[in-house]
């Protein structure tokens, strides 16, 4: 009897000391530790500007067929973004409250406008947006709508940050053109791709200055977020560093859309290391 009583008070004990720890090294309510949530699209019809927050979210998800004037190949916000922006892939929810925000690879601050505009140049490969036309409003309408449930004045939205740190391991490019024809060619090799907006690299693809065209940025996007379904015995989100990085630097190998004036990109000279083109910040040195 005397031993029951002793390991039932051990086990209280620990149990008890387990719980403290968790309270105390859990972080303080509200602070961004995950995902945001948006609000209901159930709810949009309340706001007094729910016609132009409804295009907003239209012109996110069929960018190039509705605004073919200043997208250059058949993507859209969601091909990265995921559909509406939210719930998946590079979410866009709470990046409103991070606007306006130093830009390195502008060398300013930057509006929410003109990072958009950013994204028709070179991920569009396309021409910008006029800053305070309807479209332009439409989108952002439609950002403020999703980010207005995140607390104002966060600093970054960690869950967003997929580009791989650190060191990295030497491409192979062989390996990366196996695992791609094995997990990921049914979606972005067909003819579909370039009707859908999955085309990873050719004239309906991303330019040479766009984000995804960066190795560490391509290789996080595709580790944390490919095969969306599982492929080739591979399931989303499957492949090791090593895989990620090859795929990555295949397609990124396989030629797109050269975008002009990136040379003035990073004025400062502050550039990242994966950095595929050459500047004029630099060259000067």
């Amino acid at each position: 009897m005397y031993n029951y009583k002793w390991v039932f008070i051990t086990a209280f004990v620990l149990i008890v000391s387990i719980l403290a720890w968790t309270k105390l090294a859990a972080p303080p309510e509200g602070s961004a530790i995950g995902p945001a949530k948006a609000p209901s699209l159930n709810e949009v019809d309340a706001e007094p500007n729910a016609a132009q927050i409804k295009q907003g979210r239209n012109y996110i998800n069929s960018t190039s067929r509705l605004l073919p004037a200043h997208t250059g190949n058949t993507m859209s916000c969601a091909s990265c973004h995921a559909t509406g922006a939210v719930g998946g892939s590079l979410d866009l929810v709470g990046v409103t409250k991070e606007y306006p925000q130093y830009n390195k690879r502008a060398g300013k601050v930057v509006s929410i406008e003109e990072r958009i505009n950013g994204c028709f140049k070179r991920s569009m490969n396309g021409e910008p947006l006029d800053l305070d036309g309807e479209e332009m409003q439409a989108m952002v309408s439609y950002l403020d709508y999703i980010s207005k449930d995140t607390p104002d004045g966060i600093k970054g939205r960690p869950w967003t940050e997929i580009a791989l740190e650190g060191e990295m391991p030497e491409p192979d490019l062989s390996n990366g053109k196996q695992v791609y024809e094995n997990s990921c060619i049914a979606c972005h090799g067909t003819d579909q791709a370039e009707q859908y907006g999955l085309a990873v690299f050719g004239e309906n693809s991303y330019n040479d200055g766009a984000g995804m065209n960066r190795l560490r940025t391509t290789a996080g996007f595709i580790q944390n977020y490919m095969p969306k379904e599982t492929m080739g015995g591979v399931q989303p989100g499957g492949l090791s560093r090593q895989e990620a990085v090859d795929v990555a630097a295949y397609i990124n190998s396989k030629g797109r859309p050269v975008m002009k004036g990136k040379e003035n990109d990073y004025p400062n000279g502050d550039p990242p290391d994966d950095l595929a083109y050459p500047i004029n910040s630099t060259s000067k040195k």
